[in-house]
């Protein structure tokens, strides 16, 4: 008899460990990645997933902050390798200056919406597309009933 409810405990507590450890994985790796979505598919995901799994807000907030680090590593690395001298300092201000206007204009333009970073609404053109084809479809359908 103890050995069934110590079974049935463990395999709640593995159940509950696995939720937070699917959530703290969705949030550290996955919120800077799809923080850089349009907000057509951050939305999309949003209602999949859950406020629990995941906020669009949170995420493009996360996204922002990460590419304050990501943006000047990506021009430095590249210059230090092929100059080593002080272009490279040059090019980490101008990757801090890109993500801080990027930043800025995320934060600024859209004030009801979460809009995607440069790389991100490129990434993410293609399903946006799909989906105002299938969704234009759908009123379609739904117009002539």
């Amino acid at each position: 008899m103890k050995a069934k409810i110590l079974k049935g405990m463990g395999k709640e507590f593995a159940k509950d460990i696995g939720y937070v450890v699917g959530q703290a994985a969705m949030k550290g790796i996955g919120y800077p990645i799809f923080g850089a979505l349009s907000h057509n598919l951050k939305s999309r995901l949003e209602d999949k997933l859950g406020d629990k799994w995941f906020k669009s807000e949170d995420a493009t907030i996360v996204n922002m902050l990460v590419n304050l680090v990501a943006y000047p590593a990506a021009a430095a690395i590249p210059t230090y390798h092929a100059t080593h001298d002080v272009r490279t300092a040059i090019a980490i201000i101008g990757g801090f200056a890109l993500a801080l206007a990027e930043a800025t204009f995320r934060n600024d333009y859209y004030s009801r919406a979460y809009p995607a970073s440069l790389l991100g609404k490129m990434a993410s053109l293609p399903f946006d597309y799909v989906t105002w084809l299938y969704d234009r479809a759908k009123r379609k359908v739904e117009e002539e009933k």
